[in-house]
């Protein structure tokens, strides 16, 4: 463990202390509390937390189990239901986002430990792993590829881009792609 953040998501203002001061005692940070899905999604590509612990009944439109489905499409940040729904209907729509743990109030502090390591050593271990996956693919392809982040700067090239625009891997990175695009 070392000092990961988590995004506490809980609309009872008493228990989201608690939680957050069981987390601060577990070793945790907790750069911030949200009390509805709205505010959960802000928060999180505000602060970028490694793991989001989400209740599902929130303040606001946004219930959690659609407030994690957008942080996980939008940041590809791991969810852990704190909660005290495990009614069927809620479960089939929670299991919809992909949780990587789900817990019932009330919880015990062990328990929410363990299921907070676990979650983010999984998370990280299939991250490793599917970066790992992606980096074969592009080394392997015969074509030139580019890979490039929101802002169109450039993350990733494999050898036949670097052969195709004359550039070393160090000299793309970071580059904006349309410094590579002739004008016309």
């Amino acid at each position: 463990m070392g000092n990961e953040k988590i995004l506490v998501v809980e609309d009872e203002g008493i228990v989201a202390e608690d939680i957050k001061m069981s987390l601060q005692r577990l070793g945790f940070v907790v750069p911030a509390t949200a009390t509805s899905g709205e505010e959960a999604i802000r928060k999180t590509e505000e602060h970028n937390p490694d793991l989001v612990l989400m209740d599902i009944v929130l303040q606001g439109k946004t219930d959690g189990i659609d407030a994690a489905n957008q942080i996980c499409s939008r940041f590809n940040i791991p969810i852990v239901y704190l909660t005290a729904y495990a009614d069927e209907g809620m479960l089939e729509r929670a299991k919809i986002t992909e949780p990587i743990g789900y817990i019932l109030k009330p919880y015990n502090e062990k328990e929410l430990y363990a299921t907070i390591e676990m979650a983010l050593y999984q998370y990280k271990s299939g991250r490793r792993k599917r970066e790992l996956m992606y980096r074969e693919i592009l080394e392997s392809a015969p074509d030139p590829l580019i890979i490039t982040n929101a802002n169109g700067q450039i993350t990733q090239v494999n050898i036949q881009a670097e052969k195709a625009f004359g550039y070393n891997r160090e000299e793309l990175i970071g580059r904006p792609i349309e410094t590579l695009i002739p004008e016309r």
